[in-house]
């Protein structure tokens, strides 16, 4: 399947600003309780931030995709079934990670998904893929918990 660079852009901008709606308005506020915090950050800040991040920069992606849509020297990307299964696996493990974290925390199961992820995109050093998928987890949620004071499952 051929896809040209503007549609591409015209497409995953809207996919992505819709996504940035659904987690503002719908995602966030079912799965995150909204309190009023005397020290730090409310849990809520920092997810609403990066939706409205996103949206933004969806948006300018649809826009720019938009506006070179009768660009002569545009590319052309090719998608293959073997592409959609990666993108669909991905898709899955991020879905069992998300599943994960309500059954034993945030640590193991972001351990794994970045770990099984490395793999499959192709990183073979195994000491990279421990080094990164142990101390990545580990350094996020020090930050969240320590500097932020928000608590990570």
């Amino acid at each position: 399947m051929q896809i040209s660079e503007s549609k591409a852009q015209m497409v995953g901008g809207t996919i992505l600003a819709l996504f940035a709606v659904a987690l503002y308005f719908i995602i966030i506020p079912a799965e995150i309780i909204f309190a009023q915090v005397r020290m730090g950050v409310s849990p809520r800040y920092f997810p609403n931030l990066l939706a409205g991040l996103l949206f933004v920069f969806a948006v300018s992606l649809a826009v720019d995709g938009y506006r070179m849509r009768d660009h002569k020297k545009m590319k052309s990307y090719s998608v293959t079934a073997k592409d959609l299964r990666i993108v669909l696996f991905t898709l899955g493990v991020i879905a069992l990670q998300i599943v994960g974290f309500d059954y034993i925390g945030y640590l193991v199961p972001a351990m794994l998904a970045i770990a099984v992820c490395m793999y499959m995109y192709g990183q073979r050093n195994y000491l990279l893929i421990v080094l990164v998928s142990v101390l990545l987890p580990l350094g996020i949620k020090y930050f969240f918990e320590q500097m932020l004071q928000v608590a990570l499952p």
